[in-house]
């Protein structure tokens, strides 16, 4: 199962879009919490300046009831939603 969200964009100074990286991560740890049922989500650490472009790829690092997990992001247009994979 993934669940997409909306995410908030900022423009870097050559114009491109990226994702807002604090933005990015709060809706990420909702996404564990309400759609998947993660216990206590911890710390959601996510790379910085990711693209928004459709089909773009990244990896988080989370804490989910206190062991490391990963989750895979992919944005799914131009508009910034992007899909949260279940942790790994």
């Amino acid at each position: 199962m993934v669940l997409a969200i909306v995410g908030i964009l900022a423009t870097t100074m050559f114009g491109g879009k990226v994702l807002d990286t604090e933005s990015t991560q709060a809706g990420i740890a909702k996404v564990l919490t309400e759609s998947y049922g993660a216990g206590q989500v911890g710390d959601v650490q996510c790379p910085s300046d990711q693209k928004v472009e459709a089909g773009h790829s990244f990896t988080c690092a989370v804490t989910v009831d206190g062991q490391f997990r990963e989750v895979t992001v992919t944005v799914t247009d131009d508009n910034g939603t992007y899909e949260v994979g279940r942790p790994n």
